[in-house]
């Protein structure tokens, strides 16, 4: 699946684009969809994710260039390389097929890219609205949600990873918000992480991890988690595997409370669990992320410095876990993730 939305191709060639015109173009795109029109100074070497864009701003970006220069990227351009800057997207335009002649009005950034449990989120709250009947397709949604889960389940990912070499990113938390490691006493004001439709589960599942000692780091409002990042030295038992030799932790579920969301709160969290695994020892941070779920790819790739490994397709039948990949050029299969 793309990162961004997809634009019609079209049969009839268009004149290319230089260079030159690219950058005093991408510039102004730049300036008037993402800065307010700020005259700042634009240099092309830095990284996108330096402009102090968040994940649906650099989604908008993309899009933006697509539309203004009638181009097609390609799908995999937020995950294929390392940091793209504005002379990278430059490069891709000049290089990249016309499919029109550009100049399409550019539509604002969309909030719903959004993997499927976040739909079936909102699946949820509008049935809520709907009186009692809602409330039976609720639980009608609720079982069939769960039936397929155990059935079939199919799903696509990019395996991701972050050196902790380096000094990773700051990134202050909005007004309000204390970020620090978990404490079992935290268990007690989590509220609000999860749907209903899965809250029961989730819980279950966050405990089992933290008994086989994973860690975890919160955000807090007030006296409320309303985010954690969970974390484990050895993989995901039953699902993802290690090796020792890469000194790495695993990103188990980072989880945001629905009404907190698009604050910024799970952004500053990653970058603070980044920080926090480096003193810890770790030399890197691994996880995977599913292919439909284009914001968070773009915060990882953009704006926290994660590299694309590779791809693993996950396929779960009655209850039987089953893995595939092409993981820095070795493809395998076989019930765990072996990284």
């Amino acid at each position: 699946m793309s990162l961004v939305n997809q634009r019609p191709r079209h049969s009839e060639r268009v004149a290319p684009i230089s260079r030159e015109r690219a950058q005093r173009q991408l510039e102004r795109v730049v300036r008037d969809e993402l800065l307010f029109g700020s005259e700042r100074e634009l240099r092309v070497d830095v990284p996108l994710g330096e402009l102090g864009l968040d994940s649906l701003a650099l989604l908008h970006l993309i899009m933006a260039v697509e539309e203004t220069f009638g181009v097609q990227l390609p799908d995999d351009v937020l995950v294929r390389r390392d940091p793209i800057s504005i002379g990278d997207l430059i490069d891709l335009v000049v290089a990249a097929p016309r499919t029109h002649p550009g100049g399409v009005p550019v539509p604002p950034a969309d909030p719903t890219i959004l993997p499927p449990h976040f739909r079936m989120e909102r699946l949820h709250r509008r049935l809520a609205a709907r009186g009692w009947w809602g409330g039976l397709m609720r639980i009608a949604a609720n079982m069939g949600w769960h039936t397929k889960s155990f059935l079939f389940e199919r799903s696509k990912h990019y395996v991701l990873e972050r050196g902790l070499e380096s000094e990773p990113p700051s990134i202050e938390p909005p007004p309000g918000i204390d970020l620090r490691p978990y404490s079992r006493a935290d268990e007690d004001i989590i509220g609000g992480l999860w749907p209903d439709f899965s809250e029961r589960r989730s819980r279950r599942e966050m405990q089992r991890w933290l008994a086989d000692d994973a860690f975890a780091f919160v955000a807090l409002e007030g006296t409320r988690v309303v985010a954690i990042d969970l974390l484990s030295a050895d993989g995901n038992r039953g699902e993802v595997e290690l090796a020792p030799a890469r000194g790495a932790c695993w990103g188990l579920q980072l989880v945001e409370a629905p009404d907190v969301r698009g604050r910024g709160i799970g952004l500053a969290l990653l970058a603070y669990s980044l920080r926090a695994s480096r003193a810890r020892g770790f030399r890197a941070q691994l996880a995977t992320v599913s292919s439909d779920n284009a914001p968070m790819i773009a915060a990882s790739t953009q704006i926290l410095g994660f590299r694309a490994l590779g791809r693993a397709q996950r396929t779960r039948a009655f209850g039987i876990t089953r893995w595939s990949w092409n993981i820095e050029g070795l493809r395998g299969h076989g019930r765990l993730l072996s990284l």
